[in-house]
């Protein structure tokens, strides 16, 4: 199973079509939302776009913060206090880490310093640098 963070959704509302068929390929049944990318892409979401962002989540298993998300919440903050990571990300890697789940994201400077985390390599560049 693999966790997307809130950037891939993002892409998905551009209508970057690396994205939508990367994710196609991996299936929908294989990938996973949580809360705070929920919570990011209704923070985000324009007006208009209810719809389409409620049938988009609804593609996707959810996951939940649990307590052992956040455990590993304090550990990555505790581990990473000198190095930068934001707490959403933070949030969303430990329940990733709390699942077993690996994470497809662009954001490879910031997840990549979590300790144990799996980045799901995607099999073509999905955005241009």
């Amino acid at each position: 199973m693999i966790l997307c963070d809130t950037n891939i959704f993002f892409e998905l509302f551009r209508e970057n079509e690396k994205v939508k068929n990367e994710l196609e390929k991996i299936g929908y049944q294989n990938l996973a939302i949580c809360d705070i990318t929920i919570g990011e892409i209704y923070f985000g979401m324009k007006k208009g776009e209810e719809k389409y962002t409620q049938n988009l989540i609804r593609k996707f298993n959810r996951f939940h913060f649990t307590r052992d998300a956040s455990k590993i919440f304090v550990e990555i903050m505790s581990d990473l206090s000198s190095r930068q990571i934001g707490i959403p990300d933070a949030l969303i890697a430990s329940i990733a880490k709390a699942n077993s789940l690996k994470m497809l994201t662009l954001n490879i400077s910031d997840f990549g310093l979590v300790d144990n985390l799996v980045l799901y390599k995607p099999s073509q560049k999905l955005i241009k640098v």
